[in-house]
């Protein structure tokens, strides 16, 4: 149900508030609207009222639009006569009515951020900051010098605190060493790192293993641990009556007990219990397993009214920069264009977001709202942006372009448009393929 809920959710919001912009807006400048949908293509549904036919339509997963009367060239000899038609208004009037749409997707943006901060964002417990457990040999890293126990403290002269913050940094500079800055037992080193790149020119952090708290993530089917009755979310406080502060303190204790039985003290909510477990040789890995993998404890922060419309405008103003910043390093080349998700992808994110819960699913409808109301803007020819340029053009001129020229523009900006979504579309279909072949 979530894998088509979810996206329905966050499509259909997106769209009828960006809708809905161009609508209200052309509403207030008295221009009649013919038709207000939801959706490209065969109409799946409608009702009309007024002059105003409203309808979701087959494609509705490919954007919506409003349709002003007399807001094509063919139809400006009747917008000369009422006067309630698009064309017949001022240029910059008209600006204001397409201009209406995105700011009402970053409107939502913000809206929805601050509601998310009020209401409670949860955020990984990380009681010793971005303490490394583990640096893969022959990695990056480790030629860079980290070890294990080194806190990060700051990369390119920036303070990181969250391992968020410390991959978007990296994925931001890509193709050049990076200054990094740790605390080793009270000491400040400074080193450069060139951490390696996957085929779509993201950055690979698995060779160093963040310090974690002892709580279990998945408890693998057929593994002591299961048998033991383990399950996701448990702490484990103590092995054999030794307490037990992080998880690699834990795996290092374990990976030397094969074949031993011991005895873990268990946190499960408000509950405490004793089980007994006997790790198994892993061949692959060489060392003993128990069939568990690392989970993240989260807290939930709330913050006031207030505070919590002011960390939206700061998030907002992030996510647009990295959207801009990705956008320069995916012309640049330094980004493959595999990393951008079309109407399929972003189906599938929202259906797998969802599971993880609400606050996740809108904090990603926030995202899709930024990324939606900023590329509108750009001055692609059919999109908001491209006509703001086109309705400029004829201010500063004192008259339209010709009927050709338009035309000829339309022509390019479809093109454009189409190609674009080819490409994304035969992203999307390779990403899921190749999911459910590792399935």
């Amino acid at each position: 149900m979530l894998i088509w809920i979810a996206p329905i959710f966050v499509f259909g919001i997106s769209i009828l508030v960006h809708e809905l912009g161009h609508f209200l807006a052309a509403r207030r400048a008295g221009i009649d609207v013919e038709k207000f949908s939801l959706g490209f293509g065969p109409k799946l549904v409608g009702i009309k009222r007024g002059q105003t036919e409203y309808c979701i339509c087959l494609l509705f997963f490919f954007g919506g639009y409003v349709k002003m009367a007399g807001d094509e060239m063919g139809e400006e000899r009747k917008a000369e006569i009422t006067g309630r038609e698009f064309l017949s208004k001022s240029p910059g009037m008209r600006n204001l009515v397409i201009l209406a749409g995105p700011l009402m997707n970053l409107l939502l943006a913000v809206i929805v951020y601050t509601a998310v901060f009020r209401i409670g964002v949860p955020e990984p417990v990380t009681p010793d900051g971005l303490r490394i457990a583990e640096v893969k040999e022959g990695s990056p890293w480790a030629r860079a010098g980290l070890q294990r126990g080194d806190r990060i403290t700051a990369l390119e002269g920036k303070a990181v605190e969250t391992w968020r913050d410390f991959f978007k940094i990296i994925v931001l500079n890509p193709n050049r060493p990076l200054e990094l800055e740790l605390n080793r037992g009270g000491d400040r080193i400074t080193t450069l790192v060139n951490p390696e790149r996957d085929e779509g020119g993201l950055p690979i952090i698995d060779d160093i293993l963040p310090s974690q708290l002892a709580i279990l993530g998945q408890v693998r089917s057929g593994y002591p641990a299961e048998a033991a009755g383990l399950r996701s979310g448990d702490k484990i406080l103590a092995i054999d009556g030794r307490e037990i502060n992080s998880w690699d303190e834990m795996s290092k204790i374990i990976q030397g007990k094969s074949g031993e039985k011991i005895e873990l003290l268990v946190k499960r909510d408000s509950e405490h219990f004793k089980v007994k477990v006997t790790p198994v040789l892993d061949k692959q890995l060489g060392f003993a397993v128990i069939g568990v993998t690392p989970g993240t404890k989260f807290e939930i922060r709330r913050y006031g009214l207030v505070q919590s419309f002011g960390k939206s405008l700061i998030r907002a103003k992030e996510d647009i920069c990295m959207l801009f910043r990705f956008l320069k390093l995916l012309i640049r080349g330094q980004i493959s264009p595999k990393n951008i998700a079309g109407p399929i992808g972003i189906i599938q994110i929202s259906g797998q977001v969802a599971q993880a819960g609400i606050i996740p699913l809108l904090l990603l409808l926030a995202l899709i709202n930024i990324n939606f109301g900023i590329i509108n803007l750009f001055p692609i020819p059919i999109v908001d942006g491209g006509h703001i340029v086109l309705f400029s053009i004829e201010a500063i001129r004192r008259k339209p372009l010709s009927e050709k020229k338009l035309v000829a523009i339309q022509k390019i900006g479809i093109a454009f448009l189409i190609t674009l979504l080819v490409l994304v579309t035969y992203n999307d279909i390779l990403r899921w393929a190749g999911e459910l072949l590792k399935r």
